[in-house]
């Protein structure tokens, strides 16, 4: 499924499903009063037969030598739906790493592992 670039008030790049029906009929965007922006760091995804859920969370300074998350909420979307998120993320990530260059999550993971692990009391 092709994905195409729209673009909005903001000057945010924002790719849709080609099939999206934000996309076909061009809906006016309209603020939630509850709309929220949230920074993500790590990530959680539960599957049900019906939904995926995928929980977003920061990592925050260890407490008493234990690390910490902050579970901020979750965004809980039909499988079909997840799917094509994934298709958008996949396309939205090719455009930056052309633009930027390759993105290396294990070295990203090493290096947060490290930090982790410096953080950390050692028992004596």
């Amino acid at each position: 499924m092709p994905i195409w670039p729209q673009q909005y008030k903001h000057g945010v790049e924002t790719m849709l499903p080609q099939n999206s029906v934000m996309f076909t009929a061009n809906p006016q965007r309209v603020d939630s009063p509850t709309k929220f922006s949230v920074y993500c760091n790590s990530t959680e995804v539960l599957l049900s037969p019906w939904d995926m859920r995928i929980n977003v969370m920061e990592n925050i300074p260890p407490k008493e030598g234990q690390a910490q998350l902050m579970v901020h909420g979750s965004v809980v979307m039909s499988p079909v739906h997840a799917k094509a998120l994934l298709q958008a993320l996949t396309q939205t990530i090719t455009l930056y790493e052309e633009k930027f260059g390759e993105l290396d999550v294990q070295k990203i993971l090493a290096a947060q592992k490290a930090m982790v692990e410096a953080a950390t009391p050692v028992s004596a």
